[in-house]
């Protein structure tokens, strides 16, 4: 009987690691990925808004109303209000390992779109016929490197943060409960995970408030909006073009 129990727990064991397995595997691939494409490029760290146009500059565009109708179905980007917010946005395609390319600091593209179905299916093959679609806004790319250059000059460290979310398609921004109009949808927003900034030996309040100090009196200001989220480490910021503050998520 112990036996039967112990094959039991064995057999379980191995199905669950096995299970975890398939669900981590386009993980396992998309660090493959990003190894091999290393390997091949040799990327400096991009540290100045002519070095991101540059990059920016060399991926292919395509307007909302040229995006294939199977995209726009299929992340919601075709229904009410996502069509009249994005009808007259630009998309950049990103094909095959671009996605390994870096964007800003050693960020990648891939930070910055979501990490949904299409990107897993991209992972799995890199089919530079086959590109991801991403929006996102210059203005902001500019004020992130602006709030690294900030911390740094001021003695802090520019790195410790973690950059959690920055463009959602509207059927990912739902999946994740973000606002219904949210400045993800429109590659406008920017969400980080603040850590040690201050270097003391500890991720508290107090680093928080360096960032938050940052955007709200010199980076973002009266151009854009701030997620104050209280009691947890979060920090959002937009450039929306006008001036926006809330506690909430």
């Amino acid at each position: 009987m112990r036996n039967r129990l112990y094959l039991l727990q064995i057999v379980l064991l191995l199905v669950f690691v096995s299970l975890t397995l398939i669900w981590q595997y386009w993980r396992t691939q998309d660090l493959i990925g990003l190894w091999v494409y290393d390997l091949r490029n040799e990327e400096a760290y991009i540290d100045s808004k002519a070095e991101i146009d540059q990059v920016l500059q060399k991926l292919e565009k395509v307007s909302y109303e040229k995006l294939p109708d199977d995209y726009k179905v299929r992340t919601a980007s075709n229904k009410h209000p996502y069509q009249g917010m994005l009808n007259k946005k630009t998309y950049y395609i990103i094909r095959g390992d671009q996605i390994y390319k870096k964007l800003i600091g050693d960020h990648r593209i891939r930070d910055f779109l979501p990490k949904d179905s299409f990107y897993r299916k991209h992972v799995h093959n890199l089919d530079p016929l086959n590109g991801l679609y991403l929006l996102l806004d210059p203005e902001l790319l500019y004020k992130f490197l602006e709030l690294k250059h900030s911390l740094k000059q001021k003695g802090y460290d520019p790195e410790a943060y973690k950059l959690r979310s920055v463009y959602r398609h509207p059927l990912h921004n739902i999946e994740v409960g973000g606002a219904s109009q949210s400045r993800h949808i429109l590659g406008e927003a920017l969400d980080i995970g603040v850590k040690d900034i201050n270097q003391d030996g500890r991720s508290n309040q107090e680093d928080k408030k360096i960032v938050l100090d940052l955007l709200d009196k010199k980076i973002i200001g009266n151009e854009g909006g701030l997620g104050l989220y209280p009691n947890t480490m979060s920090v959002h910021f937009d450039v929306r073009g006008r001036r926006a503050r809330w506690n909430t998520y």
